[in-house]
């Protein structure tokens, strides 16, 4: 048999407390997942456990209350858009 028959893979479990802020939990987790493989992990996994379903209910509510809120900036900014054309068009027109 040669030697990697005989190896053992190393696998890591990680967990973190994440916050609102993803920027910052994707760094920790890059972090932790340099450590274990510094360690000789070959795969390192996260688990996620959520305190309860009604903060899960509330980050929801609040993510799609934000995805509502861009929608509309963008429907106004499209809308803005389309104006600005229609005026630059007249004012080509009266020229």
């Amino acid at each position: 048999m040669d030697q990697d028959q005989n190896s053992e893979t190393i696998i890591a479990i990680g967990q973190l407390c994440s916050t609102a802020d993803i920027e910052q939990n994707l760094l920790t987790c890059q972090k932790l997942a340099k450590e274990a493989s510094e360690q000789g992990a070959k795969v390192c996994f996260f688990l996620f456990f959520a305190p309860n379903t009604q903060i899960l209910k509330s980050q929801i509510s609040n993510l799609k209350s934000q995805i509502s809120n861009l929608k509309s900036q963008i429907s106004n900014l499209n809308s803005s858009h389309t104006n600005l054309r229609h005026s630059s068009s007249l004012k080509l027109q009266t020229t």
